[in-house]
């Protein structure tokens, strides 16, 4: 019976040091697991905030020096960190890639080149004239032109916050890119191409396209909106032309810009909309009729020239007016205002014009794109 008994005892104790033996390898396992797991998360930590040091890094280096491009890995006591800078499509990518332990991190953001133009409140390739009666204009903002500012008229005068006339075009004008690749840029073939990739880059129930050689008259309706981009395409420069009266009636909230290879007419009577934004682009010339008070925010582009006819209004427009050649003001009884919107240098260009935006210009501050990347 001792014997057995020893046996039995000797079979439980064998047992028990088993069961602790697995129990211990367990709680070593866990701990070495968990040890591996703290270590790769301290490391992950570590990438990150190192990633972060290289974005902060190249972006100050790029607002010192645009043509900046540092692929050299930098090293720390707690890890290797390189920026890289990379362009396409006229904006930058600044990417942050970091090394620590068994850590990598990759972040970027994207800041866009905005043209020079886009400072400005007016901004005119040629000259800026102003003739009326019994009329008024002030500029708030910087008004640029490579020609000269003249005024003719009866009590008709004009104030400048900020106008600078013989200014380098660079700074006046936004010519096209060359779209079609034949080695020429500023072609209609090219602002063609590129309102076309306009309005591929929007989804298509955002987008009307019209083809008419003749003139497309386009009133505020339901239909229009939640639309982003009008583009009315016509064979020949000059055709296509685009008659918008948009009074009171058009919605709030809206921002729609109105393509045309021809010219655009504006007519205003009555327009109240502060928070709606109505922007064009066009190949032919811009005019804008205003009468009585009207109050809007647009940001106008002409390849040619931009005409305005204030009569009997006391109203305001807010935006860029960006004409690569005149500008001509008629004021009959008016008191106009123009002030500047920095919509576009702070990231919120108006529904295509990112197309318009090209490799030089000003570096917008504001990162227009930001991803995590994790390998």
């Amino acid at each position: 019976m001792i014997e057995k008994r020893r046996a039995a005892a000797l079979v439980m104790t064998i047992i028990a040091i088993a069961f602790f033996s697995m129990v211990g390898m367990v709680l070593v396992m866990r701990s070495i697991q968990e040890y591996n797991l703290t270590t790769r998360y301290v490391d992950s930590v570590k990438a990150f905030w190192l990633a972060e040091a290289g974005i902060a890094t190249g972006y100050s280096e790029l607002m010192n020096d645009s043509a900046y491009d540092g692929v050299v890995w930098t090293s720390l006591a707690s890890g290797d960190y390189r920026v890289v800078r990379s362009a396409s499509s006229g904006n930058v990518e600044i990417r942050a890639e970091a090394i620590s332990g068994s850590g990598i991190q990759d972040l970027s953001f994207t800041l866009a080149f905005v043209p020079y133009p886009f400072e400005n409140t007016m901004s005119a390739g040629d000259d800026i004239a102003l003739t009326g009666f019994i009329g008024n204009i002030s500029v708030w903002g910087k008004t640029r032109l490579s020609g000269s500012f003249s005024k003719s008229g009866i009590f008709t005068s004009a104030w400048f916050e900020d106008k600078v006339e013989a200014v380098d075009p660079e700074y006046t004008s936004m010519p096209i890119s060359d779209y079609d690749g034949n080695g020429t840029a500023d072609e209609f073939s090219d602002f063609v191409i590129m309102n076309q990739e306009i309005l591929a880059d929007h989804p298509a129930e955002e987008v009307v396209y019209v083809q008419s050689n003749g003139t497309v008259n386009i009133f505020p309706n339901d239909a229009l909106i939640g639309k982003k981009v009008i583009y009315v395409e016509g064979d020949n420069p000059g055709q296509g032309n685009v008659n918008i009266f948009f009074d009171a009636s058009w919605e709030d909230q809206e921002d729609l810009t109105v393509i045309s290879t021809g010219e655009i007419t504006y007519t205003q009577p009555l327009q109240f909309q502060e928070d709606s934004r109505l922007s064009t682009i066009s190949w032919g010339d811009y005019s804008e009729i205003s009468i009585f008070q009207s109050t809007h925010e647009s940001v106008i582009y002409t390849h040619e020239d931009a005409h305005y006819a204030d009569i009997l209004d006391w109203g305001s427009t807010t935006g860029n007016i960006i004409a690569q050649e005149n500008i001509s003001i008629v004021e009959f009884i008016t008191n106009e205002k123009f002030y500047y919107s920095d919509r576009a240098l702070n990231g919120d260009l108006p529904p295509g014009y990112g197309r318009l935006a090209s490799t030089s210009g000003v570096l917008s501050s504001k990162m227009m794109d930001w991803q995590e990347r994790y390998d």
